[in-house]
């Protein structure tokens, strides 16, 4: 990530870098990586310097209300550290934005449950409820919103450092950032992924056939 920022800021031509992280990664050790970054960058002769601005969450009104009780579930203190409840928790607790989308599919009561339980796990966070992830980018860009400090204030977060694993296992992050470091975190979450190899490309529909069956 440190290498990929670098590139790209040595072109000097872009105004704003967007990191869109996979569906199941942690926030906290990008967030420390761009944090750290500023000090590393102030002694190198790079053209300018990199701002974290803010960590936004997109988050499905609609299967927080079939799948976790309107996201109540999330509260639930049996969650354990390999659940997935607990890294939607974590990716909710650590952001300044959420956008929350497909309101219109839920009810207004399921939805006011659903808000309350965002406000609960990360009370500062701004909501921008909308459907097809429809935003104003005036609404996530140079927004300014991004404080280490604040963020990682909130109740729900102090609870979760406090846990001896959860601590290891940000260490572990902190100290190791490769194709391995991201294939253990995939696993911890009961997902598995694997990359295919093939001096031929694929038939792309064959390909598409497979993917689609049942």
């Amino acid at each position: 990530l440190v290498e990929q920022i670098e590139e790209i800021l040595t072109m000097d031509k872009f105004d704003y870098i967007v990191i869109e992280a996979s569906g199941i990664c942690e926030p906290v050790p990008i967030a420390q990586t761009i944090t750290m970054l500023s000090d590393y960058m102030d002694t190198s002769h790079l053209p300018s310097t990199p701002r974290l601005d803010s960590i936004i969450t997109v988050t499905d009104a609609l299967r927080l209300s079939k799948e976790f009780d309107s996201g109540s579930e999330l509260l639930n203190d049996s969650i354990k550290e390999d659940d997935i409840e607990n890294l939607i928790i974590e990716q909710l607790e650590f952001c300044n934005i959420v956008i929350l989308n497909k309101v219109d599919e839920v009810a207004e009561e399921e939805l006011n449950r659903i808000k309350a339980v965002i406000k609960a796990l990360q009370r500062d966070a701004k909501i921008i409820e909308t459907n097809y992830c429809k935003v104003d980018l005036n609404e996530l860009l140079n927004t300014h919103l991004f404080d280490f400090e604040q963020v990682a204030s909130s109740a729900g977060w102090i609870k979760g450092i406090e846990n001896d694993h959860h601590e290891h296992h940000h260490h572990d992050h902190d100290h190791e950032c490769n194709e391995n470091c991201h294939h253990d975190h995939v696993l911890e979450y009961g997902i598995e992924t694997f990359v295919y190899f093939n001096r031929e490309p694929f038939n792309r529909q064959k390909f598409f056939e497979y993917i689609s069956k049942p």
